[in-house]
């Protein structure tokens, strides 16, 4: 069985579990800043190591400069991946949770096992408070709701960024299968 929720939340059923997959909040901002990034970083990074191999020099300057130029690099692709494909998804099979960020560069899968989750719940977000700032996210957007529950005394954020809707509806799919 396939649905979908009235957002663009869906819905996969199958005989031995069912998998949501929540699609991420793109930014659009970033992803055309981006992509406008990324285009420059890759001509730059390709003349600096041709450069760099033609060139050969005894001077570490070169060599750290296009290190921290491929870390900023990978950073801009990981951040385009996530806002312009990615998506979170919620699967429970075989007495498992997993929580998946697809297209996610670095990021791996976690499983849980449901008899050791405890306290499933909507996390409201609307204010959150640190020793040095208050921020207030409802200022914004409405999709200050997170789906979190308690595992082995941690507490672990499976979705962020949720509209009340659709953190009831994705509340209301895993309830049931959450004996805790």
């Amino acid at each position: 069985m396939d649905s979908a929720h009235s957002s663009q939340i869906k819905f996969k059923e199958s005989y031995n579990g069912f998998e949501i997959i929540i699609p991420s909040k793109s930014n659009w901002f970033l992803v055309i800043g981006f992509s406008l990034f990324i285009l420059i970083w890759f001509v730059v990074e390709a003349f600096v190591l041709m450069s760099f191999i033609l060139y050969s020099t005894n001077n570490s300057f070169p060599f750290i400069w296009i290190c921290g130029w491929t870390a900023a690099g990978i950073f801009a692709i990981r951040m385009w991946l996530w806002h312009a494909m990615g998506k979170t998804s919620i699967s429970i099979q075989n007495d498992q949770l997993t929580l998946w960020r697809q297209h996610d560069i670095f990021s791996k899968s976690k499983q849980f096992e449901l008899g050791k989750i405890q306290n499933l719940h909507i996390q409201n977000r609307d204010i959150e408070r640190s020793a040095y700032f208050v921020r207030p996210n409802y200022l914004f957007s409405d999709e200050t709701k997170t789906i979190a529950f308690e595992y082995e005394n941690r507490t672990i954020r499976a979705v962020d960024w949720l509209t009340s809707t659709d953190a009831n509806w994705v509340m209301s799919r895993l309830q049931p299968k959450i004996p805790g």
